[in-house]
């Protein structure tokens, strides 16, 4: 079978016309300069040592699988996956979305920080996804997306917990 056909096997073909699509990094990829380890280092062990002295020992194992995950995440480069919107849903390189269980969506643009695609879903049990847009131009996917979803139109900013993850560089 040739290598094409393998690729769009995995990808399934019954969620309708595929009516946006680009890549996105598999995860945010941020440059952490020297200072930052240092500092994140003397942060990390500070806690550390404030979880062993009050002996939660659950803590001190929780902060010491972020520090593994963080360096792990660092030495790493994302893989670009397929990101597109159909006229059945969402399709995040092998996971699918089905519209009807999106609640809304909202762009954040803000270059340069960036441009984002925010999507909040029907389930409080689901946390939101966000797509980068990349070179994306932000208008024609917004009029693509009302015809099936909201937008939330009290929204444009971009959440606080992910704000702080770009600043903190995490």
């Amino acid at each position: 079978m040739p290598e094409n056909e393998e690729e769009t096997e995995e990808i399934p073909s019954d969620h309708g016309n595929i009516l946006a699509a680009w890549d996105i990094p598999e995860f945010d990829h941020h440059n952490r300069s020297r200072s930052w380890f240092v500092v994140a280092a003397i942060i990390g062990i500070a806690i550390l040592v404030y979880a062993l002295v009050t002996r939660n020992f659950l803590f001190a194992i929780i902060v010491l699988l972020a520090a593994t995950i963080l360096y792990q995440q660092s030495t790493v480069t994302p893989k670009n996956i397929g990101f597109a919107i159909t006229e059945g849903g969402l399709e995040v390189g092998p996971d699918y979305f089905a519209l009807k269980d999106i609640k809304n969506f909202w762009i954040h643009y803000e270059p340069p920080h960036g441009k984002t695609l925010f999507f909040t879903f029907k389930s409080s049990l689901r946390p939101g996804l966000s797509v980068p847009l990349r070179d994306e131009n932000p208008v024609p996917i917004r009029q693509t997306l009302l015809r099936y979803i909201p937008e939330d139109q009290e929204r444009e900013n971009e959440p606080l917990t992910h704000a702080i993850g770009r600043n903190l560089k995490i």
